[in-house]
């Protein structure tokens, strides 16, 4: 999702709101990273270009809060050395 907006971003996470895992995974497939502990967080990168990263925390094995982040780190080319 590349240059995505405020309006874009909000209806995706009306959208995803109180989804299940199974039903995420079909549209999103598998997270890029997720954190396990008290609470269950999967993280999907929305553009690149804008460093946006979309964590999704889980209650009960349904999509709870949604939070879009800007990352600190930049990604790198594993083909540059």
């Amino acid at each position: 999702m590349s240059g995505a907006s405020g309006e874009t971003l909000s209806l995706l996470r009306n959208r995803i709101i109180g989804f299940g895992k199974r039903r995420i995974l079909s549209i999103l497939g598998p997270p890029r990273a997720e954190k396990a502990g008290r609470g269950e967080t999967w993280y999907y990168s929305v553009s690149e270009r804008e460093r946006l990263v979309l964590a999704i925390s889980f209650e009960r094995g349904r999509a709870s809060h949604i939070e879009f982040v800007r990352s600190l780190i930049a990604q790198t080319n594993a083909h540059n050395s």
